[in-house]
């Protein structure tokens, strides 16, 4: 996955770069107005020495998109039914197996957010390139 942004601010080893959201719906957002702020500040791993200012191309690899959506999207719905299962064939009650299933999508949650750290350098996009250097280089 390959997107340009610009480097708004540079902090060590990380770079915050405001990219562009693309739009799923076409960009014909007057029919819904749900993309009113089609900018969005992302972290992304500084390898290239970008600065403040510059226009760089992000990449991160096809993989690691499949996996990071994965962790976030599919885990909780398969613990959610797990969770909704068990606790039926436990409690004997369909009210229980609810409980249970919510218990266990709310247990990845929580686990996502306490490994987000961890997560996050590992699934961040990186700097592959710097196309345009901008106008306020330090």
């Amino acid at each position: 996955m390959e997107q340009t942004g610009i480097v708004e601010e540079c902090a060590g080893a990380m770079a915050r770069v405001k990219i562009m959201r693309s739009s799923a719906c076409g960009d014909n957002c007057a029919a819904c107005g749900l993309c009113a702020n089609k900018e969005t500040l992302i972290e992304a791993r500084n390898t290239c020495g970008a600065v403040k200012g510059d226009v760089v191309v992000l990449n991160m690899s096809g993989g690691r998109v499949l996996n990071a959506a994965f962790l976030a999207y599919i885990v909780p719905v398969l613990l959610l039914v797990a969770g909704a299962a068990a606790g039926e064939y436990v409690f004997g009650s369909e009210n229980a197996g609810i409980l249970a299933g919510f218990a266990l999508m709310a247990v990845s949650f929580i686990a996502l957010h306490l490994f987000d750290k961890r997560l996050k350098s590992r699934y961040s996009p990186e700097i592959s390139g710097i196309a345009r250097h901008g106008s306020d280089c330090e």
